[in-house]
């Protein structure tokens, strides 16, 4: 793009999402916050029967998807009782498979199952890949220590993990041009490869993507640096830039016929509290992104 926030393309685009995790010397008391936005398929009528669902099956995990009514047995995003958080961004890429643990499902099971960072990471290693996507897998009881979250590139049979201050991530290159930014006490992904086996794969690398990569690592580090620790509202004010809205990112008002952010969300684990925004509108003429609608604070701990 020629100018900050500005998008370079005009032409429809594919589902886009990001995510982000930051915890340790970057937020208040240290505690995990992580994030994830659904850029995808507006107007579908889904927004009508906005959902989160709290799931409480015996000898499990209680936990909560979030969502809507037509996708109630997948997880597309969630937070357990145990302090997990999983996100999901696209990543195209024609390595998949059909044989494998189809990851809207995969993600309830992690939730399900895993205490931690490690059990979460063994979890999803039991399993065998279906398609081509980033994720991201946050642990409140992990922090403040950490690595309190891992991003993870997958295919069909490869699984590249990536924690903080990653020294692969830091060597990644696009057009020549090295673009990876990893810091510690944080990890976020738009819809770009990192790791060089993933990265060779991918079938198309957009200008977008990368800038919002960049954005993502600019607005953290502006949040949580000069002894300046991120609130919730702090990452609120993140995951909303990130939004795609239309062909600026860092305004509501605008034409929003580009936009395609229908779910906007920041989980803070260690309290419970999901924070959360829809997509509202049918027509091009009364449709509002998620980043653009006001984020509702869902105490999880009264259901849990």
């Amino acid at each position: 793009p020629t100018a900050r926030g500005a998008l370079p393309l005009s032409q429809p685009r594919p589902g886009f999402c990001d995510f982000l995790a930051v915890w340790g010397k970057r937020t208040e008391d240290g505690r995990l916050i992580s994030t994830r936005n659904l850029d995808w398929g507006k107007q579908s009528g889904l927004a009508k029967y906005k959902l989160i669902t709290v799931w409480n099956i015996e000898g499990k995990t209680p936990y909560a998807t979030i969502g809507f009514a037509g996708a109630l047995t997948a997880s597309i995003a969630g937070m357990s009782k145990a302090g997990i958080t999983v996100s999901e961004a696209n990543l195209d890429n024609a390595n998949v498979t059909f044989r494998g643990f189809p990851w809207p499902l995969r993600l309830r099971h992690i939730m399900e199952e895993a205490t931690d960072l490690a059990s979460a990471r063994k979890v999803w290693a039991s399993a065998n890949n279906t398609a081509a996507f980033n994720f991201l897998i946050g642990s409140a009881s992990d922090a403040p220590k950490g690595p309190a979250a891992m991003a993870m590139e997958t295919m069909k049979d490869f699984t590249a993990y990536f924690y903080d201050n990653s020294p692969i991530e830091k060597e990644a290159k696009w057009e020549n041009s090295v673009i990876g930014k990893p810091m510690p006490d944080a990890v976020w992904r738009s819809n770009h490869a990192l790791h060089p086996t993933v990265m060779s794969t991918q079938e198309n690398l957009w200008n977008d993507t990368i800038w919002r990569y960049m954005e993502l690592h600019n607005l953290i580090e502006e949040k949580s640096t000069g002894g300046k620790a991120m609130t919730a509202e702090d990452v609120v004010y993140i995951v909303s830039v990130l939004g795609i809205k239309g062909t600026n990112y860092l305004t509501c008002d605008q034409d929003f016929a580009e936009g395609d952010n229908i779910m906007s969300i920041v989980y803070d684990p260690s309290k419970h509290n999901a924070i959360v925004s829809w997509e509202d509108g049918m027509t091009d003429q009364d449709w509002r992104p998620a980043a653009c609608n006001k984020y509702i604070l869902f105490d999880l701990s009264r259901v849990f």
